[in-house]
């Protein structure tokens, strides 16, 4: 917060952060999120994209929510 402390998140109900676009047709997989909430409405959602937990073409992505967690837009590749 503003004043050093700690921000706590709760769980107020679930969402996804990514869908994949063409299951069935390309596997990949967003693995090990890490949340960053940035006031009470945004938060960043920082994960490693790929077609397998340990695939070679992992790549670390990022979702911005702009509604406390409610939906999740995908950002460009960092």
């Amino acid at each position: 917060g503003p004043d050093g402390a700690m921000r706590t998140l709760s769980l107020k109900s679930e969402s996804i952060v990514y869908r994949n676009p063409m299951p069935g047709y390309v596997a990949i997989a967003a693995v090990t999120p890490c949340l960053l909430p940035l006031n009470d409405k945004e938060v960043l959602a920082f994960y490693r994209k790929g077609q397998a937990f340990y695939s070679a073409d992992g790549m670390l992505a990022l979702s911005r929510s702009t509604d406390a967690g409610e939906t999740w837009m995908e950002e460009p590749p960092i």
